[in-house]
């Protein structure tokens, strides 16, 4: 690690006319940096302390992302926001845009995941486009908190029937799984995301992509390969994939090289990184 300082140190000297290099990061482990060499000090004009955001101005990114995608907050919703915004005791990486940006995304899914019965039975598509513009008080919540992750979670692995598995959809194979009820639970929750992001986008309002990605823990022989196979097919179906293909490679298959490689070749499919540990060294 000496040497790539001493190196970017270099760089910084002999291309300060035609480039501007600009270190980020927590302030602790940054002035750690920064002791480790001498010239890193004399050659940065100045630094910066990036103070924490007050509750005010937390809010108003709040509102900000709710404008962005086209939703209204009730008085009840905006109330929910500034008492979690308010409350004590979060650790310092997690009080600021980040933390918004968190509560923003998990609020806009918890809607979603209240409103996808509705979706479902398409019963009053009039009500549903308006319920997709308003955030409620019972909206603003942690996805990891929420009930209704467990009830819907239920309601979508509940719908398939038992069939010949040479005529089961993906999505029925899923839920046939022996076991898993919680790996079913998360991959349906997504599913129910992707339906009601591709209706909002078919009647006008802004969409921004909820990341998809997950990371999938568990001893050999646990399903990890073939939950991610039948994932793939099922966003391919949903239209939220071209190909829905699973493209496996191991953790030490990677390095800088062929990073834009692989993905280029795991374009519209899913990349399943097995034994991704190996990426920092650790092998079992």
């Amino acid at each position: 690690y000496s040497e790539t300082v001493a190196a970017l140190i270099a760089g910084m000297e002999n291309n300060r006319e035609e480039t501007v290099v600009i270190l980020a990061g927590y302030s602790r482990h940054m002035e750690q940096l920064l002791d480790t060499n001498p010239g890193f000090r004399s050659r940065i004009g100045f630094t910066m302390k990036f103070d924490d955001y007050t509750t005010e101005e937390l809010e108003q990114i709040f509102e900000l992302m709710v404008k962005h995608v086209q939703v209204a907050l009730t008085d009840e919703a905006r109330t929910c926001v500034r008492d979690k915004l308010s409350g004590a005791g979060r650790r310092g990486d997690q009080g600021n845009a980040r933390f918004v940006r968190k509560l923003f995304e998990d609020s806009l899914g918890a809607q979603q995941l209240r409103l996808a019965h509705l979706y479902a039975a398409a019963s009053d598509s009039l009500q549903l486009k308006h319920e997709l513009g308003m955030l409620q008080g019972c909206d603003i919540v942690s996805l990891a908190d929420s009930d209704a992750i467990a009830q819907f979670g239920e309601v979508f692995a509940g719908q398939t029937s038992k069939r010949d598995a040479r005529s089961q959809s993906a999505q029925e194979r899923l839920a046939d799984l022996i076991g898993l009820d919680k790996v079913k639970q998360v991959i349906f929750e997504r599913l129910t995301y992707a339906k009601v992001q591709k209706y909002r986008r078919d009647n006008g309002f802004e969409s921004d992509y909820l990341p998809m990605h997950m990371a999938f823990l568990g001893n050999p022989g646990t399903g990890k390969t073939e939950v991610a196979k039948l994932y793939g097919e099922i966003l391919h179906r949903e239209g939220v994939l071209r190909e829905g293909r699973l493209v496996v490679i191991s953790g030490s298959e990677l390095n800088p090289g062929n990073v834009p490689k692989i993905f280029e070749a795991a374009r519209g499919s899913v990349l399943f990184v097995d034994e991704a540990y190996t990426l920092i060294g650790y092998s079992e």
